[in-house]
């Protein structure tokens, strides 16, 4: 390093050759940043994970692996592909483990991020629209999704194939980048989650833009644009949420549970999401088999719910069908249209009252200040907050639910998957791989100024 012994460089390092042992305390501590401090212990498990495990002679070639996936001749590979896209809104990926599939559409935004980057994080709706702003979401992407792709399939029993259509996040997520902080914290955080799992590191692939715009029945790029948006259609806002925690009241429990939500809205740290994300409990609220009780993974014992729900207008009768048949208790937020079919059982159901009004619920107006981005209520102008017990309507019982320990509202995220093939496997896995790295043994040498 220059200017070493005035120590005015970016750091001072001793000479061996120049100064003698006694005149640098090796032993000394030395203070360095939370940053440097998870690169290095990522170096040193990088080292100690993979440093006699060599790179092969002809390694795999991606977009020939990719050939290969798609034309369905190394199924023994175990193959996983995450093609994903972002913007402003949010991120989307669609997994596919076979050329058959469509694959499994996950669709997130970034606010999970805050709590794994923390100071280190950007909202990428706070930057502006250029170039290096668009290669920051898409790394960030690309790490989401990889995460939330591991809840749904063991990354150690798979070869990943992670493709996106921009080179500046494939290359920042593939090695890290010294210019700049924000993207080398998403690549450590990013590389780390396959140590953690015991996986190979993936490979990376580009993928031109019309191709994401053409991926699955609607497109990569655009459920990045569309459903990243939709998915945050009719939020309850810091309003509306006051009068759901004083309804609340009226069961005598704090809210518990979140359905029909997301990482970037929900109201407790449990919630069910429309599509898988890595702090979902669970996606599609509809398919989950009780909204009543759950069994707490604390203590052990079966607690009742209290939720709060903000279905869509599309599926309000679906909501109500299961609310009665679960013996939903909580907080539920609906359009105020009394003509409409549910309504009677949701009025039988409640158990809030409004002094000198005729229907049990509190009314608020459809508006910006109680609900953003309200446009998935059916032209409903006005939205109703009530208190509602359907125990009368259930058939399942009770009676053996164990008092609240305390603990009901923590999380309790989806852990990545960890592997399950043994040596064998993973050496016929290995082999399968590197046929598409090496030339066949029948093959003739190449002619002077040929390449296999």
């Amino acid at each position: 390093m220059h200017n070493r012994e005035t120590g005015t460089g970016p750091v001072a390092v001793p000479s061996l050759d120049e100064e003698n042992e006694a005149e640098f305390d090796w032993d000394r501590e030395l203070r360095v940043s939370e940053r440097a401090r998870r690169a290095l212990e990522l170096m040193r498990t990088a080292m100690e994970k993979y440093g006699n495990v060599g790179q092969p002679l002809w390694p795999v070639v991606p977009s020939s692996l990719y050939g290969a996936f798609l034309a369905g001749e190394e199924r023994d590979a175990c193959i996983l592909v995450i093609t994903f896209d972002a913007s402003v809104h949010g991120w989307a990926a669609v997994l596919r483990t076979s050329p058959e599939e469509h694959g499994v559409v996950i669709v997130g935004g970034y606010r999970t991020a805050v709590d794994l980057l923390g100071a280190a994080f950007i909202s990428p709706a706070a930057l502006p629209d250029c170039p290096a702003a668009q290669v920051y979401r898409e790394a960030l992407a690309g790490f989401l999704a990889t995460q939330a792709a591991s809840k749904l399939y063991p990354l150690a029993d798979h070869t990943v194939l992670i493709r996106s259509d921009c080179l500046g996040a494939i290359a920042a997520l593939r090695k890290g980048s010294f210019r700049s902080p924000a993207l080398q914290n998403i690549a450590l955080l990013h590389n780390r989650l396959f140590m953690d799992v015991g996986a190979d590191p993936p490979l990376y692939l580009h993928a031109p833009g019309v191709v994401v715009k053409a991926e699955a029945p609607e497109g990569v790029d655009d459920l990045s644009r569309s459903a990243a948006r939709a998915r945050r259609a009719s939020e309850s806002t810091a309003a509306l949420r006051r009068i759901v925690t004083c309804e609340a009241g009226r069961l005598g429990e704090p809210i518990s549970l979140h359905l029909f939500a997301s990482a970037d809205n929900t109201l407790v740290p449990r919630f069910f999401a429309l599509y898988p994300e890595p702090l979902a409990e669970g996606a599609d609220a509809l398919a989950q088999p009780d909204w009543g009780r759950s069994c707490c993974p604390h203590c052990g014992q079966h607690h009742r719910e209290c939720a709060f729900a903000f279905p869509p207008r599309g599926q309000l009768a679906a909501f109500v069908a299961k609310a009665r048949s679960d013996g939903l208790r909580g907080v539920i937020v609906v359009p105020f249209v009394p003509s409409d079919p549910a309504w009677p059982t949701l009025a039988a159901a409640s158990r809030t009252s409004v002094a000198g009004q005729r229907d049990p619920c509190v009314i608020v107006p459809n508006s910006p200040e109680y609900a953003s981005e309200g446009d998935d209520l059916g032209g409903a102008q006005r939205l109703a907050v009530m208190a509602v017990d359907f125990s009368r309507w259930s058939r399942r019982s009770f009676a053996g639910v164990a008092a609240l320990c305390g603990r009901q509202r923590e999380l309790r995220a989806t852990q990545p998957l960890r592997g399950s093939r043994d040596a064998e496997d993973r050496r016929r896995i290995e082999m399968g791989l590197l046929r598409l790295g090496r030339p066949n043994n029948g093959s003739k040498r190449p002619r002077a100024g040929q390449d296999w």
